[in-house]
């Protein structure tokens, strides 16, 4: 029996993974991964910072205590999060992506599925690149209220 994929939800907080002992990176590329097709969280990948230091989306900052606990326990293969300053995040395309490259203020990433993504510090930042540049196809994401049933449906 096959169940369908879990709809990816909005990430609002984002945290770079870095590998704590150089010599456990092969457990750490295989625990990250095995955590991202869990779900536990989304991991994006960045030309800005490599393959060795995936970016990891989550709808909260709990799941990163999930992934350090993880990562440390059942992988051998402790990890530094560092905190990055993007809180909001829009489905892109290409064309999106080679404008949004250029820009300090966001980041283009592509989560494993291989859809783009650009992260963003805040709403604001996104209508400002939206004013500058109208025709781009910049769709935001759906929270995670968006996927529950409505109060009349409960």
């Amino acid at each position: 029996m096959r169940y369908p994929r879990l709809p990816h939800f909005a990430p609002e907080y984002f945290r770079e993974a870095r590998c704590a002992d150089a010599g456990k990176h092969k457990q750490f590329r295989r625990g990250i991964r095995q955590l991202g097709e869990e779900g536990i969280v989304q991991v994006l990948h960045s030309e800005r910072r490599g393959a060795q230091h995936p970016v990891l989306g989550a709808v909260g900052p709990m799941q990163f205590d999930v992934v350090l606990e993880r990562m440390r326990g059942e992988f051998n293969a402790p990890l530094n999060l560092d905190t990055l300053d993007y809180s909001f995040a829009c489905q892109i395309d290409h064309e999106a992506g080679e404008v949004l490259a250029g820009h300090r203020d966001c980041e283009v990433v592509t989560r494993d599925d291989g859809t783009l993504l650009g992260l963003f510090p805040n709403p604001w930042k996104l209508r400002s690149v939206k004013r500058q540049y109208p025709d781009l196809t910049v769709e935001p994401m759906r929270g995670i209220a968006e996927h529950l049933p409505s109060a009349a449906h409960r």
